[in-house]
């Protein structure tokens, strides 16, 4: 057989296998092969989208888990700082009673009150407080309030003090101070111990007027107390009454 003759024949043969295992695609298999395809690509963006809010969830989760752990650390923070609070404005309660006492027979002590660290209260406590309840919020503010004006006027005694050595008419002032500040702290470590008793459960609504003029004659008749004691006795005796640190 000739050359051309057989790839003739070859051509025939392949056109023909074509058309008997081949045939027209329809319409309606297009749509559904495109139909397909599309169901794939909405399967995948779905889950692609639900990795993403699960990722963003996860985070979200551990987000407020970690806050809440972080105020429930600066809440224990801050109720064990007022409890340290009240063993410091006990230690100026004592020294104060010796100045009050040495001034009361005219001498100047060289001892002073400390201050009261406040580091929580002045650092986070706009954090914490819209965690707490609105007693809680009064309990804390107002006796870091009478920590802050007792020291305050710790600083005018420590000027007046100065002040006394050389001129004696200041001593009226002085004392006046002196026992205003004894009143503030007394006053704050009430508040302590009343918040430490009821911790998270204090109402601060059920402290009446007479609740509160009970605690102010206390203070005042121990102030009165303590000045009367001093005309009795001598400056060593009042100095070995307190401690010595």
């Amino acid at each position: 057989m000739p050359f051309w003759a057989f790839l003739q024949l070859s051509f025939n043969l392949t056109f023909a296998s074509a058309q008997l295992f081949s045939r027209p695609v329809t319409q309606n298999e297009v749509l559904q092969k495109m139909a397909e395809s599309t169901g794939l690509n909405i399967i995948s963006s779905l889950v692609t989208l639900g990795a993403v809010a699960l990722g963003w969830l996860l985070g979200e989760t551990t987000g407020w888990f970690k806050s809440k752990k972080r105020i429930t650390v600066l809440k224990k923070a801050l109720f064990e700082e007022i409890q340290d609070a009240s063993s410091w404005l006990r230690r100026n309660q004592l020294t104060l009673e010796e100045i009050i006492q040495l001034s009361t027979i005219e001498y100047l002590s060289e001892v002073s009150p400390v201050s009261v660290p406040v580091h929580i209260y002045d650092k986070h406590f706009p954090e914490i407080s819209v965690y707490l309840s609105r007693s809680e919020r009064i309990s804390y503010n107002s006796i870091y309030n009478l920590i802050n004006i007792s020291y305050d006027q710790i600083k005018k005694i420590r000027a007046l003090r100065s002040a006394c050595l050389s001129d004696k008419t200041k001593i009226k002032e002085y004392l006046e101070i002196l026992d205003a500040a004894y009143y503030n702290i007394s006053m704050a470590i009430w508040q302590i111990n009343r918040h430490i008793n009821y911790g998270s459960q204090i109402n601060v609504d059920n402290l009446s007027g007479e609740d509160a003029k009970v605690i102010d004659d206390e203070i005042k008749e121990k102030l009165i107390k303590i000045t009367n004691e001093a005309k009795t006795l001598s400056v060593s005796e009042i100095e070995k009454n307190y401690y010595k640190t």
